[in-house]
């Protein structure tokens, strides 16, 4: 698989609505994947302001928000993808232990090619998830910084 690989198109991830209170601090959004609705929320520390200096920021609340939103469908679709790996893994088992199976035979290879495939996919999901994690805090403090400035 290439580097880099995304599970997930962008084309498959669907925005639906953003929501933004400026008296809470509170922004929101809601993101649509395979017909279920995902929302991630960011919430403004009024603190920030006495401490920092740093007012609320529309655009930076939905962006964090929006990442939050997508991490979720990333790990719901960690978890269907675990479960896949799961069954093929089962499934190879018991075909394995069948009377005549050949490893060597087309079903088998078919069988082991599709494992490495769905083992590759849970890779780039878990490394994409990972990256956005390590996101978040990263862009807080180029926000943050931006104001110090």
């Amino acid at each position: 698989m290439k580097k880099n690989y995304k599970v997930i198109p962008e084309s498959a991830v669907h925005f639906i609505t953003s929501n933004i209170n400026e008296k809470t601090g509170v922004s929101s959004v809601v993101l649509e994947y395979k017909k279920e609705l995902y929302k991630g929320i960011a919430v403004f520390n009024p603190q920030d302001i006495e401490d920092w200096g740093i007012s609320f920021s529309r655009f930076f609340g939905c962006q964090i928000a929006e990442s939050r939103a997508y991490l979720k469908i990333l790990k719901k679709e960690l978890s269907e993808r675990k479960k896949k790996y799961k069954i093929i893994k089962d499934f190879l088992v018991g075909v394995f232990n069948a009377k005549g199976f050949s490893n060597n035979s087309p079903v088998a290879k078919l069988i082991y090619h599709q494992l490495a495939i769905e083992e590759q996919k849970i890779t780039c999901l878990r490394e994409e998830i990972a990256a956005i994690r390590n996101n978040i805090p990263e862009l807080v403090n180029l926000y943050y910084n931006s104001w110090a400035n």
